[in-house]
């Protein structure tokens, strides 16, 4: 579950890449994710992140954390064509059809 810090749900389905081929595949080749659905990818270190929609058929939001789940930058992306660039310790990618408005500065509780 991943919920704001006044215990609004965001998603209830959560799911963890945390390793390195779980977060190179990531949302690849899922062609309609379910409702109420997201992925958290973690790394080691916050860090300068590279993403990309190849083989994603499916517009999404990312959200890029800190260190603190504090959300530091907030990009939609197209299906198939879109990237992002941003310093992230933790990326939340959320199917555009499950994404609630997210303000940055805001912090997220994720429990998997």
């Amino acid at each position: 579950m991943i919920k704001t810090t006044n215990g609004e749900i965001i998603v209830n389905k959560v799911e963890i890449a945390d390793t390195y081929l779980s977060r190179m595949k990531g949302l690849m080749f899922k062609p309609n994710p379910p409702d109420d659905y997201a992925m958290v990818f973690i790394f080691e270190e916050e860090k300068e992140i590279d993403l990309h929609m190849l083989f994603v058929p499916f517009n999404l939001v990312a959200l890029f954390l800190d260190e603190d789940n504090y959300v530091r930058k907030i990009k939609r992306l197209k299906a198939w064509r879109g990237r992002a660039k941003g310093k992230a310790r933790k990326i939340i990618e959320i199917p555009e059809k499950n994404y609630k408005e997210i303000k940055i500065g805001e912090k997220l509780l994720i429990n998997p």
